[in-house]
């Protein structure tokens, strides 16, 4: 976040010159009530976590040749013949692959963010507001733990090389994520008709996640190639939120704007994950799905605190 930061000080520091440059009258820095609509624009971060353990409902593939969809316990050297061998198969069938498919849960992590707001006075104190944000707000996940834990099982086994057994991560699983937020407020002004006016506010609406992590490694044992990939679809939940800051003027109809943000989401993140027989060396068909492969549903509850700060303008 040192770029958004960085930029919120200069931001800052260029308003700060404004609001003492040109001397004013009490009366022209207090708010306006003439105008009733108000635009800002806005740069901040959020830092998010997640509030509980997630509930997950599986669904193994319908494709004939996944008996053992969703089992975490499924081992690719129990097959006939097997894949791996058994130093190897400690990795592949009980701390790694087929359990981060089944059970990987994306956790939500911080990020910049930035946006504008349009708000209307129903009267001097209250007022309706449409904001809407958007931002890197990474979702994180253990698929680099995976891939590590892969990588060290690989080198304990003194065959592990290119053509023997071996593994390539395309896609690690690496924190990733942006979102989008839409929302309805309503806010209630205090000291409305002087230059510093504090606010409070609630309302609700909803958010967007996309660009979630994805996972893809390259399994190989002796010229044989099994893909193990996994993949998040974007997904929108409902989001409600507090709000609590201070609008300074400059002027009656321009200033700056500093706000703290606690919202709450309910995100259902639905994934697919698959096992990918490359070479046909489990069913002799080259490209077709094998154990573990399937879908997941995951419903969440995810809090996010922002802080930002802008310019207003009213109208």
């Amino acid at each position: 976040m040192k770029d958004p930061v960085r930029l919120l000080v200069m931001l800052l520091l260029a308003i700060g010159g404004v609001l003492t440059a040109a001397p004013a009258s009490a009366q022209e820095k207090n708010r306006s009530g003439d105008q009733r609509w108000e635009f800002s624009y806005f740069l901040g971060g959020t830092r998010g976590s997640t509030f509980n353990t997630p509930s997950s409902k599986c669904t193994a593939s319908s494709d004939t040749n996944v008996i053992r969809g969703c089992d975490v316990t499924f081992s690719f050297v129990s097959n006939n013949p097997p894949f791996f061998d058994n130093a190897y198969d400690d990795f592949a069938a009980s701390a790694g692959i087929p359990n981060f498919l089944v059970n990987s849960t994306p956790e939500a992590r911080n990020g910049p963010q930035t946006g504008f707001r349009l708000g209307v006075d129903l009267n001097p104190r209250w007022q309706i507001e449409f904001q809407f944000a958007a931002g890197a707000a990474k979702l994180a996940s253990n698929g680099p733990e995976t891939v590590q834990a892969a990588l060290l099982a690989c080198t304990s086994d003194g065959d592990c090389s290119p053509g023997h057994e071996f593994i390539v991560a395309e896609n690690e699983g690496r924190n990733a994520g942006n979102q989008q937020t839409y929302l309805f407020n309503i806010n209630y002004h205090f000291n409305e008709a002087r230059r510093i006016v504090p606010y409070v506010g609630a309302g609700a609406g909803w958010q967007r996640w996309y660009n979630t992590p994805n996972f893809l490694v390259h399994l190989e044992d002796h010229g044989d190639f099994l893909d193990a990939s996994s993949t998040s679809k974007a997904t929108n939940a409902f989001a409600m939120d507090m709000v609590g800051g201070v609008k300074i003027h400059a002027t009656r109809n321009f200033g700056i704007r500093l706000e703290l943000m606690n919202v709450i989401s309910f995100p259902e993140f639905a994934r697919e994950f698959r096992s990918v027989d490359v070479t046909g060396f489990f069913t002799g068909t080259a490209g077709d799905l094998v154990d573990v492969s399937g879908r997941t549903r995951q419903r969440h509850i995810i809090n996010q605190v922002g802080f930002n700060a802008g310019v207003f303008w009213r109208f």
